[in-house]
């Protein structure tokens, strides 16, 4: 009666013998009824059938073990194990405790491991989607969806949602909400405080809420903040039970590593547009140097054979103006020389003696 868990003894026709008074605060069951009474006797239906088939299954091998199970929304480990009578007969003895919340603890912080992991590879909006998922089963809702703050910081716009949140397509449906609407999500988009609802039908319902889920029973709104302003609203609802502390906290460290993720995604994007960007002014810049180092070379060839021409033009200028002089001086000279000529042709005869 002392233990944490809850202890029983079953004779060999898996009828109990003893209970521990841990069973009534443990499973509101009166330990006292129990007594003489079978597990399908106790608990009817496939969970009396499971516990029959796991008793018999340690009977029959005498090895002890540890079976996780499930029963009403909670989960629990039982050690099962074979212990002898005074007379030598076989019976069953066990421990149970429960471990829903170790467990949910386990669940979500593989679910966290999970996101960081697959936020390296995912798009954003694959990746949203995917924690959304995750969530839902967390908190064991029936519906979920994701909002975001416009960066005008006016409207909320629906960025994801589980596959059972629309009741029509989505691309029907008005997804942006000004935050001044009085509803919940925007309640939280003003507030920056989470919303945990547990009796809905008692809180105003506007009619674009009822167009995203007209059953709306139960609910969760959890913002998520940072430097001040809410970047995104996370919403379940429809748990079969009251949503709790628990599954507030949840609700709140997943959206907080998807954001986290979205974020350090969005900034190596922008970084690397950025890269890109520098890359192609780099490319630019050194297309425009290329350019100016052409010109550059293009002009200096072209003073230097300016320079060239103009030491080639000065001789040649200067034989070209005295040519004029020489071919003055030249056609008197062949002028002299004809006219000498002309002369001896006709007296050279005649007269030979005086043109020796």
């Amino acid at each position: 009666d002392h233990m944490p868990g809850a202890a029983f003894v079953k004779d060999a026709d898996l009828r109990v013998l003893m209970a521990s008074k841990a069973f009534q605060t443990m499973l509101g069951i009166d330990p006292a009824g129990m007594i003489g009474k079978t597990n399908s006797e106790i608990f009817p239906g496939d969970f009396g059938r499971k516990l029959d088939a796991d008793d018999r299954a340690i009977l029959e091998s005498g090895e002890a073990r540890i079976i996780e199970e499930e029963f009403d929304g909670r989960s629990f480990e039982t050690s099962k194990f074979v212990i002898l009578d005074e007379s030598g007969k076989l019976q069953l003895g066990g421990i149970t405790v429960e471990v829903t919340e170790r467990k949910r603890h386990a669940q979500r912080q593989d679910a966290q491991f999970r996101l960081s992991a697959l936020g390296e590879t995912l798009p954003e909006k694959e990746l949203l989607a995917l924690g959304l998922e995750m969530l839902e089963r967390l908190t064991g809702s029936q519906r979920g969806f994701l909002q975001v703050i416009a960066p005008d910081s006016e409207t909320l716009e629906l960025a994801a949602w589980t596959s059972g949140t629309l009741t029509h397509e989505p691309q029907s449906i008005d997804a942006s909400f000004p935050p001044e609407v009085p509803e919940i999500w925007a309640d939280c988009a003003q507030t920056g405080g989470i919303r945990v609802v547990n009796a809905f039908p008692n809180v105003q319902q506007t009619d674009s809420l009822t167009e995203i889920e007209p059953s709306l029973r139960r609910f969760i709104a959890a913002p998520i903040v940072e430097d001040g302003r809410v970047r995104m609203i996370l919403a379940v609802c429809n748990k079969h039970a009251d949503y709790d502390e628990f599954d507030a906290t949840t609700v709140r460290l997943i959206g907080n590593d998807l954001w986290r993720i979205v974020r350090r995604t969005r900034a190596e994007t922008a970084l690397y547009k950025r890269m890109e960007e520098l890359k192609a002014l780099n490319r630019r810049l050194e297309e425009a140097q290329s350019q100016l180092l052409q010109s550059e070379k293009m002009a200096a060839i072209g003073q230097l054979a300016a320079g060239v021409a103009h030491e080639l033009n000065n001789p040649i200028s200067f034989v070209h103006s005295n040519l004029g002089s020489l071919s003055c001086y030249v056609n008197d000279l062949i002028s002299i020389v004809n006219a000498y000529a002309e002369i001896d042709n006709r007296v050279s005869t005649s007269q030979p003696d005086n043109f020796d």
